[in-house]
C-alpha cells in the first residue's frame, strides 16, 4: 500500500516514494501505472475575445477594482470583465450608463477622451460619446508576454492530469 507524499517531503524523497509505488507523481496524487501527468491548456479564442467588446445596459457591480473619474465620467473597474461607465455631474450621486464588457480586461487609463484598456494581449482604444462606447483601436498582443498564447487562443488556465 503506497501512503501519498506530504508536502514536506523534499523532491528525492518524492521521487523515490513515486517509483516506489509504480506510478509517475503528478502535484499531490500518483496517477496510475501506464499513465504520466499531462499538462492540459485551457483559454479563449482570439476570435471571441477580440470581438466581445459590447456596450451593455448598467448592471449592479460585483467586484470592483481600479476607479477612474474623467471630465463628467466615473469608471470603475470589474476585473476581467469590464467597466461600469457612470455620469459623475452630481459626485453625490453618480448614474449608471452603462457597462462596457471586455474580456480579461485588468487596466484602465483615460486619456484627450479615450479610453485605453487591455483585453487579454491586446490593448484597446475606447471613445465615450454621448454616453455610448466605441472600439476606435486595437494593437493585438501589445500585452503578448502577459499571457501564454499559441495561434488560436490566449491561455487562461494551465493545469495537469494523468492520461
Amino acid at each position: 500500500m503506497c501512503l501519498k507524499p506530504m508536502r514536506w517531503l523534499g523532491v528525492g524523497a518524492m521521487a523515490a516514494l513515486s517509483l516506489a509505488c509504480m506510478g509517475t507523481y503528478e502535484g499531490n496524487r500518483l496517477c496510475p501505472e501506464g499513465e504520466k501527468k499531462v499538462t492540459v491548456h485551457e483559454g479563449i479564442p482570439f476570435s471571441q475575445f477580440r470581438s466581445g467588446i459590447t456596450w451593455q445596459a448598467a448592471k449592479p457591480i460585483a467586484d470592483n477594482g481600479k476607479v477612474v473619474v474623467y471630465q463628467d465620467y466615473l469608471f470603475v473597474l470589474e476585473p476581467f470583465v469590464g467597466v461600469h461607465v457612470f455620469d459623475n455631474r452630481d459626485n453625490e450621486n453618480p448614474r449608471a450608463l452603462g457597462f462596457l464588457a471586455v474580456p480579461g480586461n485588468s487596466d484602465i487609463l483615460i486619456k484627450d477622451d479615450v479610453l485605453y484598456l487591455d483585453s487579454y494581449t491586446d490593448l484597446v482604444k475606447i471613445a465615450i460619446i454621448d454616453g455610448q462606447a466605441t472600439e476606435v483601436g486595437r494593437v493585438k498582443l501589445a500585452f503578448g508576454d502577459a499571457y501564454y498564447y499559441d495561434e488560436d487562443q490566449v491561455i487562461t488556465r494551465s493545469y495537469y492530469e494523468c492520461q
